[in-house]
Order: C-alpha cells, then sequence, then structure tokens
C-alpha cells in the first residue's frame, strides 16, 4: 500500500525494477518536501522485522534484510503472475533462455555490456560461479538446486541439471539471485558472511546508504541495467514496532510510503485517505493432491470414491471463489 500526492509516476518506475522480488504493491509518495523533484527523493518503507535488525545483505541467507533480495541483487528473470502465461519468464539481467526438451539442460543468454554496481563487468562467468557455488554449498542452497553450469561465452551459459526439472528450471532461473564471482570467489565463509559493502545488479546499491538497527538506507545503482530506472534516489527501509495497529498509523500518518502489509477490515482503515492511491490486494492460489489409486500403491481414506465424492461436495465454491 502507499500514499500518493505529487510523485506517482516516479515510484512506479521503481516497481518496474523491484516488483519482481522485492515489492508486492505500488503507487506514490508521501514526503512534503520536494516531492516533484526525481533528484533526491528517498522513499520510506517497511522493515519486515518486529525487532532490531543486525546488518546482513547476504542474499542467500534467510536472515537476509528486506530489500536485499530485489533492491541490491536480481535473478536473470522474474515470474510475472498478471500474465496470461506466467510460465514464460520476463527478462531481467537474463536475456532469453531455452529448457532443452527432457528438462535437463537451461542455455541462458544475459545481456552484454552491463555491470555490477561496483562498475566491474558481468558476464557469464558471474551467472556459471552462482550456479555452482550453491550447487557445491548445501547451507547456501536453499532452493534444492542440483546441477552444474558452465561458460560458453562472455553473454552464454549452460546449466545442466543431475535430473529432469521441467518445474524448478524455471524457479532456478527466477528465484537464484546472481553474485559477482570477483567478489564472492574471495569470501572465507559465504554461509556467514554479511556482506557489508555488497555488490550487486538490483536498482539499488549500499554504496552511499547507510544502516541502524532501526533504519537503513539503499541508494540508486548508477550502473543498473534498466536504463534511466529507478527514477528515485533510494530507498529507506524503516523498523516498525507494535504490530498491525503501528503500521496502521504509520501509513495512514504519511510516515511511510509503500508498505506489505494485511490490515483487517482494510476499507473501514483507509476511509478518509483519499491520498491512498493504490492498495494492491494480491489472490494465491493453493492446490490440494493426494494419492488416490490402490494400484499405483496408494493407500489411505482418499483411495475410497466414496471419500473423494464427500470432499467434492463438501466443497463451498462461492466461497472459493
Amino acid at each position: 500500500m502507499m500514499k500518493s500526492r505529487t510523485w506517482k509516476r516516479v515510484l512506479a518506475a521503481v516497481c518496474a525494477g523491484v516488483a519482481a522480488v522485492s515489492m508486492a504493491a505500488c503507487g506514490g509518495g508521501t514526503n512534503n518536501t520536494a516531492n516533484t523533484a526525481k533528484d533526491g527523493v528517498i522513499i520510506n518503507s517497511v522493515m519486515n522485522s518486529t525487532s532490531q535488525a543486525s546488518l546482513n545483505y547476504n542474499p542467500f541467507s534467510s536472515t537476509a534484510l528486506t530489500g536485499v533480495v530485489g533492491a541490491l541483487y536480481e535473478p536473470l528473470f522474474y515470474m510475472n503472475n498478471l500474465k496470461d502465461d506466467p510460465t514464460k519468464l520476463e527478462p531481467l539481467m537474463g536475456k532469453s533462455y531455452t529448457i532443452s526438451d527432457d528438462a535437463k539442460t537451461i542455455d541462458v543468454t544475459i545481456r552484454d555490456g552491463e555491470k555490477w554496481s561496483d562498475g566491474k563487468p558481468y558476464t557469464a562467468e558471474d551467472v556459471a560461479y552462482t550456479f555452482n557455488l550453491l550447487n557445491s554449498n548445501k547451507a547456501l542452497n536453499t532452493s534444492g538446486f542440483a546441477g552444474s553450469a558452465k561458460v560458453l561465452s562472455d553473454t552464454e551459459v549452460r546449466i545442466t541439471l543431475d535430473k529432469p526439472e521441467s518445474v524448478n528450471a524455471l524457479s532456478y532461473l527466477s528465484g537464484t539471485m546472481i553474485v559477482p564471482k570477483h567478489v564472492w570467489e574471495k569470501i572465507d565463509d559465504p554461509v556467514t558472511y554479511t556482506n557489508k559493502d555488497a555488490v550487486g545488479s538490483g536498482p539499488f546499491t549500499v554504496k552511499g546508504g547507510n544502516f541502524s538497527p532501526t533504519a537503513y538506507t539503499f541508494k540508486k545503482n548508477p550502473y543498473y541495467w534498466d536504463e534511466g530506472k529507478p527514477e528515485i534516489d533510494g530507498v529507506r527501509y524503516v523498523l516498525i514496532t507494535g504490530g498491525t495497529q503501528a503500521s496502521q498509523n504509520a501509513l495512514t500518518a504519511g510516515d511511510v510510503d509503500w508498505m506489505s502489509a494485511i490490515f483487517p477490515n482494510m476499507d473501514d482503515v483507509l476511509s478518509g485517505y483519499s491520498d491512498i492511491k493504490t492498495v494492491n490486494v494480491p489472490s494465491s492460489q493453493m492446490a490440494f493432491m493426494t494419492c488416490s489409486n490402490k494400484e499405483l500403491g496408494c493407500s489411505g481414506p482418499t483411495t475410497d470414491p466414496a471419500v473423494r465424492k464427500a470432499i467434492y461436495y463438501a466443497l463451498d465454491r462461492n466461497q472459493i471463489k
């Protein structure tokens, strides 16, 4: 949710670069000073934490700070659930990809001539290094990637999976944060590495920003691959304690420009605040699957057709809609 007064277009541009993996709703801003100018604009977002933060910009860590994934680091592609066919991944640093018919090989072409936030070249070496790093380090490999990657050229890499993975292949491409080889190959323990001087390919960078346990700021990445974006100077993540009520108060008071939160009775909470322009309520789907064929070795109550019929008729389809 965001409040919007004078620079809605500026924030929309940020969303184009960050929404894939970091932000879930976009709209505008609330600051009262110089909001019509792009330069110097810092938006306030919310830390996804109920306690003071410890500096951790490691994109593979389960305790990485809000914004590390998406703002500092990006995968090769992202999955756009608003598209008719979300299985066709949208490009970030990855330009195109091909999955073999046996779902064991993925050939990826990346953008040519792009750079990391420290100005060093971003090449296929970085992509191959990242996947091989995960495969060789179980503590980092939260996606379960099993395979290897090799460089075909400066802009081409081949990922070979240990077994066919037609579904997970897409997850690897859209969920693996790529890291720079020239930085990470020098790290003794990538599991405990807090990555204080993070070098990434996302729209923002830690350089020029700051950190405290209650707020930290990322600044615009001058080398971001999507020219002209982001159209703001930075993002500040702030700690808000006190639960749902405190979050509501922060939003309606204009203390934050964007947040991802669940508000009970949202219409009542936001009534009277005409400057809150965008409220994005995403929907999610759940599939319930069970083994029901005795001939294939299934066991349990769902092998009984009567039980399956009972479940079928018990579903309230109006509620599901």
